[in-house]
């Protein structure tokens, strides 16, 4: 489950396949359990000597803030003989020690939500309230409501229900957050419909780009210019990725990309393996970080690529 923001300059956060929280280092590519604990392997949430693995357990939104480690947990209770719900919100040190309770946001769960965006200290995303039948019983018929959560004072803001089509997470772009059928204005917390080109797929953003389909064009907008940016007969496929001012492509397992810089971007093909489709994840100071993956061995893997040798500059 990915929260927008959980890439960072030296590396990631990523779930495991037997659900370990770790941490992905950039500098050599290795992965690290976010566990303080001696004597643990990770290889099960239980120690040896009957301690916790502190790394199990924190699959639900996690992230890093202000040097501590934040994840969601959903509880539920019974008040006056009903069920309540709550999503929990948990800090601790990076390694999982000196764990406490932040905040309790009552009434709504997060163990389903896929994606969110935190931008500085403000959480944005989509927790939902549980339907019960007349025994107390989860139906499976969730109601999304738009959030926004100060992890700062843990305070909650709801800001109502969202038809389940429409939490479709665009990005944030200059100081606005933007989902598929509305806006979220970080600075000023103005919640409004969101009139941009807004129809997943075809749309990618990045903290200064808005790019968008046009019949058979691409158009960038930019806070830096008046005008969109065209780039003439492409369009925005399920790989393209927005990093610094590079727009990356990935057709057919023909990578390439286009400098937003340029007046008049062209197409720069770039040669990186036969029958490969990579994605640009992030970077990392001279290199990217790189997703890709082997059609023929049905593989994905992470690689980290001199800069020079995607770009060719």
């Amino acid at each position: 489950m990915r929260v927008y923001g959980t890439i960072y300059n030296d590396g990631e956060l990523i779930v495991t396949e037997n659900a370990v929280l770790s941490f992905l280092q950039y500098s050599d590519m290795s992965t690290i359990a976010l566990c303080g604990q001696s004597n643990c392997d990770h290889s099960k949430a239980v120690t040896e000597d009957g301690l916790p693995c502190l790394a199990y357990g924190k699959q639900t939104l996690p992230f890093l803030y202000n040097e501590k480690l934040y994840w969601f947990e959903d509880r539920y209770e019974t008040k006056d003989g009903k069920a309540v719900e709550s999503a929990v919100l948990h800090s601790s040190d990076p390694l999982g020690t000196s764990e406490k309770e932040v905040c309790k946001i009552e009434g709504f769960s997060c163990d389903w939500i896929s994606t969110s965006v935190l931008k500085n200290n403000t959480l944005l995303f989509f927790p939902y309230q549980s339907a019960y039948d007349e025994k107390g019983a989860i139906t499976g018929d969730n109601t999304n409501h738009f959030g926004v959560l100060d992890i700062e004072t843990g305070k909650f803001t709801d800001f109502g229900a969202t038809e389940n089509n429409k939490t479709k997470i665009l990005g944030v772009y200059d100081n606005k957050f933007y989902f598929n059928s509305s806006v979220y204005d970080i600075k000023t917390g103005k919640y409004s419909e969101n009139t941009m080109p807004s129809e997943p797929p075809a749309v990618r953003l990045s903290d200064d780009y808005y790019a968008y389909n046009n019949d058979s064009n691409i158009e960038v907008l930019t806070s830096k210019t008046s005008e969109p940016i065209v780039i003439h007969n492409d369009k925005i496929l399920s790989e393209t990725v927005i990093l610094g001012d590079y727009l990356f492509q990935c057709d057919n397992a023909q990578w390439y990309y286009y400098n937003l810089k340029d007046e008049a971007p062209a197409r720069h093909d770039i040669s990186y393996g036969e029958g490969l489709y990579a994605q640009v994840l992030s970077e990392y100071e001279d290199s990217y970080i790189i997703s890709v993956y082997n059609a023929e061995e049905q593989t994905v893997t992470k690689e980290k690529v001199a800069k020079s040798d995607i770009l060719g500059e």
